[in-house]
């Protein structure tokens, strides 16, 4: 009788998408483990000698071709949630369908663009290495061309004018190879990935702006977003949203933490000047306020969400106003929320813990935790009960520990990879258990 070897696995998985190809992987070589235990069932198949190293490499084999790529579908670029601007997701499609249906299928293309934009965030103080990671990517010099284009287009466009200075420098070295790219030929890359003159008109007004408030001190009577957002001040005083509300929160461009510090002085000084009624509700209607116009921003003004000068100050002020709310709460609300997120609770099954086991189960469905760490740790959130109440899901302790879920000391990661692994074993889920095992011995 002829053994079970990788070549009959790969006819069986030929047809079946990347993530269905890797379970399928992953089950076959559960069902060795058994085998090899003799825990398998009477009539179980005889493997090829070498069948669990050829099993991995076939895997590996699989996420080769996904490495410079992420593995979402359209739902995912689709969803304001995730990029709040929709128009450059629709803008960026037409364009693909329309001059390069012949060299790209839109959405690997989508994958592999958003994926090295993650990636050149993770470069921004190493800009040569992702230059030359740019270079090396394993697609024709026609998809280089429109890739680096549309990074651009995703970071504003060309000429790069950005006040980030790492991101400018990073950018810039992107502009020199799209233009050397091509040289002689007009491609139609040249000019959809240009700033347009409406998008540099949009620029200088909203610079202009700027420092038109700065020149008033803040002296202001209405607010460019006040009748955008749907907001109820309720019997606050008039004096007091536009003081205390709408000029605190204003679209501002802070260059330095002293701004801050300067800008949180005028609120507490404004506050020290109404009455106490009012306090408490006038810092959480400027929160409420302020997180609404941030919104806005996202959805009608912002290109890019992660490379916006304007996000880092409203989020920060944000932060400040808070800060300063906890200040007035009664320390006996906090503490009665922190016992209901606590109370019952193993101290054995740590966050990280529980992370690392969401890892593993989830690594045997073909799916990497990291590529989407914001819709797993608010599963992760669901399932355990933990940090239900923080207003973001990128502020937990579980959205942190699921971007790095293995802890970098190696005591650490040991302890808590040999407390979850009794857990794969008792459902019999072997294949997580080598994979447990094999990062036991790397400790």
């Amino acid at each position: 009788m002829e053994k079970y070897n990788t070549e009959m696995l790969k006819a069986e998985i030929i047809n079946m998408p990347k993530h269905e190809k890797i379970l399928a992987i992953n089950q076959a070589l559960n069902n060795y483990f058994l085998t090899q235990q003799g825990l398998g069932l009477q009539n179980s198949m005889d493997y090829e000698d070498d069948f669990e190293i050829k099993a991995k490499r076939l895997i590996e084999d699989i996420h080769v071709d996904t490495m410079f790529k992420y593995e979402r579908d359209w739902n995912w670029y689709f969803n304001a949630d995730n990029i709040p601007n929709q128009k450059s997701v629709f803008a960026t499609k037409d364009f693909l369908e329309k001059y390069r249906s012949k060299d790209l299928e839109p959405l690997d293309f989508f994958n592999i663009l958003f994926r090295q934009i993650d990636e050149l965030k993770g470069h921004l103080d190493k800009p040569i290495d992702f230059i030359n990671h740019l270079r090396a990517l394993p697609i024709s010099e026609i998809q280089k061309h429109t890739l680096w284009g549309m990074i651009l287009y995703w970071h504003g466009g060309y000429p790069v004018e950005n006040l980030n200075p790492k991101y400018d420098t990073i950018l810039k070295l992107i502009e020199r190879d799209f233009h050397s790219s091509l040289a002689n030929a007009k491609t139609p890359e040249k000019d959809f990935c240009a700033t347009s003159s409406e998008q540099i008109k949009v620029l200088k007004d909203a610079e202009a702006n700027v420092h038109a408030a700065l020149k008033r001190q803040f002296q202001i009577t209405e607010s460019r977003y006040l009748n955008k957002v749907d907001i109820d001040f309720e019997d606050l005083p008039k004096y007091v949203v536009q003081h205390g509300i709408v000029r605190m929160f204003e679209g501002e461009h802070f260059r330095k933490d002293a701004d801050y510090m300067e800008w949180q002085n005028k609120l507490i000084t404004f506050l020290n000047t109404i009455s106490d009624q009012y306090v408490l509700k006038s810092l959480q209607k400027g929160v409420e306020y302020a997180q609404k116009v941030y919104y806005y921003h996202l959805q009608n003004e912002c290109r890019d969400r992660n490379n916006c000068a304007l996000n880092e100050t409203w989020e920060r002020r944000i932060a400040l106003a808070e800060q300063l709310i906890e200040k007035l709460v009664p320390k006996v609300a906090v503490e009665d929320m922190n016992r209901e997120e606590t109370g019952g609770k193993n101290k054995d099954f740590t966050t990280a813990r529980q992370v690392l086991a969401l890892h593993y189960l989830l690594k045997q469905l073909g799916i990497n935790i990291v590529d989407n760490p914001s819709s797993i740790a608010k599963f992760i959130q669901f399932l355990t009960g933990r940090e239900v109440n923080a207003n973001r899901i990128q502020d937990t302790t579980i959205y942190k520990k699921v971007v790095k879920p293995f802890n970098l000391n190696d005591k650490t990661l040991k302890r808590d990879l040999e407390f979850i692994i009794p857990f794969f074993k008792e459902i019999g889920l072997m294949a997580a258990v080598k994979d447990i095992e094999d990062e036991i011995a790397k400790c």
